[in-house]
């Protein structure tokens, strides 16, 4: 197989990877990787910025790193406390004027350190105080009064520092604390504490005009370009906008043994995180489904790597591995030439094997760790069977000797147990590998249910993400295997190597990966690959007559179900050309912030661009339309549920659905 470099270093196997992955999925983004270690640091980034200009993503183009931010907040609260100006422990309300009311559990009084970690228990609904006039832009017209006012109403449903939420209040609340507390303005706090020193000078919450020029637009899984939400008045609750050159300033501080920053930043992150960290690995993340930034920063080997994107992309996995990877040339493997008939012997789907190690993991997390109700029931009917059993047999000497037997089968079977378990989980999920041949090339996936690395787990699980958790997840994202022989492989970007092994007649049976010091068998099941990635093709938008747009005008109503215990409310109206929708439940608490259009794609299917739901008009014999669904496609993170509305009044809706 021809290859551009026959020693390849690895920058060049990051832009092999940008180059395919934006190419291939992010049509209308860009991707940018900055990596840092003791012996300096590189960008690499691949994308255009389609803000009007004809830049080219680069180490300074801006990107929104939204949670990643919760780093240098959480820095600046650190910085406070070593002066002695706050402490961590102690009520909020000292360092907030007395109008600002804060409610407090039995007595028990929200603490900065509660906020830091947003364990605080608020709980306002958003929706009614914020009330904008569309969805694209919620924080309009939205001030500190409006915020403070929502906070004197609402009640604590928990004692503080038991439930944590992220992107709740918290931030809000604690930052205003800081600002009041240095005596000015949250930002310029910011700046002189924390970003200044270590001169991120394109880092803050606010842009120049400048730097809105270098700005790369969020775009939506569908290719969209998303409106921007502006703050308002209300800048603390903006996210912090950066570059790779600026984050890698931030890491490369860490990378001296003597740096003063990094036990300022395990101390933050100890204090702020989604999940347990990794051992000896720092890191923060952050995005929602139109665009993500991914911090590391491995302590043992001394290396940060950056991963900015303005698309949804898989910025965590591609990060951890990155930290994983060799860095140095001439410690990776060489790629060699095989034939092209060889080279397509090794396509296919590959499933684990089943082995003692995957047992005992599955028996740990999915019996062990699973809910009580589905391992104390079963293990509960089994004890009464055996109860049942002993109470019929008559004689003392038949209950011993049927509960010798017992007790004798369960040790004889429990080795064992961990080999049933893990032919049960493969058979169930069927965790796997696919090769897939394209031309000359070789690229491998994870294939089966979706999975979780199970050090992952904690953070899909609080966002409630319907991910599989496994041991180990090799490969994170799908990557391009290069060949060191004519039975082993490695992964391009870490040199994670892989060995085929094949029958008498020379035809590939399995594969054998070694990854973190451990030994992994996949049996090859299907000579069948996984089929490629479709590039992204966004739904192309129907020109429709204004008839045909106002038979789907009307109001809509949800059955009350598990998703919606009150029901669900959607009015839907026409403004010029543009049909725009307003859900929101009974009594005002809104489902969704404002107005959101949505656009056909034929006179019954029209489709949202911000999370790509699909909307379908149902019409009856008569064309008339007389209900709604709502269904989730998976192209972006979902807001709610499917949902099916039945028209309960049609006619024209005012502006605004008022």
């Amino acid at each position: 197989m021809p290859f551009a470099a026959a020693a390849e270093d690895f920058t060049n196997a990051i832009a092999g990877y940008l180059q395919r992955y934006v190419h291939a999925q992010l049509p209308q983004g860009c991707m940018v990787v900055g990596i840092v270690d003791e012996h300096g640091a590189s960008v690499i980034s691949c994308g255009d910025l389609d803000n009007g200009t004809d830049r080219q993503a680069d180490g300074d183009t801006v990107f929104s790193i939204q949670s990643s931010s919760y780093t240098f907040f959480c820095m600046l609260l650190e910085d406070m406390v070593e002066r002695g100006a706050v402490q961590p422990d102690e009520p909020v309300a000292k360092y907030l004027p007395a109008s600002i009311k804060l409610p407090n559990y039995h007595g028990k009084q929200i603490t900065v350190r509660q906020l830091a970690k947003e364990t605080s228990g608020l709980r306002p609904s958003l929706g009614d105080a914020i009330d904008p006039k569309r969805a694209d832009n919620p924080f309009e017209g939205f001030i500190a009064e409006k915020f403070f006012a929502l906070l004197s109403d609402c009640r604590l449903t928990s004692e503080p520092g038991t439930t944590h939420l992220h992107g709740g209040v918290d931030r809000g609340v604690l930052n205003q604390a800081l600002a009041l507390k240095a005596g000015m303005d949250y930002e310029s706090l910011l700046r002189s504490r924390v970003l200044r020193p270590w001169n991120m000078n394109d880092t803050g919450l606010t842009l120049t005009p400048e730097q809105e020029s270098r700005l790369a637009p969020e775009h939506s899984k569908l290719g969209y370009a998303m409106p921007r939400w502006q703050e308002g008045d209300f800048i603390l609750l903006a996210g912090v906008y950066s570059t790779a050159n600026d984050l890698l300033k931030f890491l490369s501080a860490s990378v001296p043994a003597s740096s003063r920053l990094r036990p300022l930043w395990e101390r933050t992150v100890a204090n702020f995180a989604f999940s347990p960290p990794r051992p000896g690995l720092l890191n923060a993340g952050g995005g929602w489904f139109a665009n993500g930034c991914y911090l590391g920063f491995d302590k043992a080997r001394r290396r940060g790597v950056v991963v900015l994107a303005n698309a949804y992309e898989p910025r965590r996995q591609l990060g951890i591995l990155l930290l994983e990877s060799e860095w140095q040339s001439d410690r990776r493997p060489q790629p060699a030439k095989v034939s092209r008939r060889l080279g397509a012997s090794y396509a296919g789907r590959y499933q684990r094997s089943p082995g003692n190690a995957l047992g005992r993991f599955a028996l740990r997390h999915y019996v062990f760790d699973a809910p009580h109700t589905s391992t104390l029931l079963p293990a509960g009917l089994s004890l009464a069977a055996l109860a049942l059993l002993l109470w019929r047999v008559g004689h003392t000497r038949k209950r011993l000797f049927i509960l010798c037997w017992v007790v004798l089968a369960g040790m004889v079977s429990a080795p064992f147990l961990p080999l049933l378990a893990s032919r049960i989980f493969c058979a169930r999920l069927h965790p796997g590998i696919g090769i897939r041949c394209e031309g000359d090339r070789l690229f491998a996936e994870a294939t089966g249910s979706d999975w979780c690395a199970i050090e992952d787990w904690p953070n899909a699980q609080s966002w409630g993400q319907p991910f599989h958790p496994i041991d180990v997840l090799f490969p994170p994202v799908p990557v391009e295997l290069l060949p060191e022989s004519e039975t082993r492989c490695f992964e391009r970007l870490s040199g994670v190597p892989m060995t085929f092994a094949g029958d008498a007649r020379g035809k590939v049976t399995s594969l054998i990966l070694h990854y973190r010091g451990q030994t992994f068998t996949y049996d090859k099941i299907s000579d069948v690959p996984p089929k490629a990635p479709e590039p992204v093709k966004p739904p192309v938008i129907a020109n429709l007559d204004t008839n045909v747009l106002d038979a789907c005008v009307g109001r809509y109503e949800v059955a009350p179900g598990a998703a919606f215990p009150k029901g669900l409310k959607v009015t839907v109206w026409r403004e010029g050309a543009q049909l725009l929708g307003r859900a929101q439940h009974p009594g005002g608490d809104r489902v969704l912030l404002g107005a959101f259009p949505i656009f056909p794609e034929s006179e019954t299917n029209f489709f949202e661009k911000l999370t790509g739901a699909q909307f379908r008009f149902t019409k009856n014999d008569q064309g008339q339309v007389t209900a709604l669904t709502h269904h989730y496609t998976g192209a972006t993170l979902a807001w709610f549920p499917d949902w099916e509305a039945k028209k309960v009044s049609a006619g024209t809706i005012q502006k605004e659905g008022r």
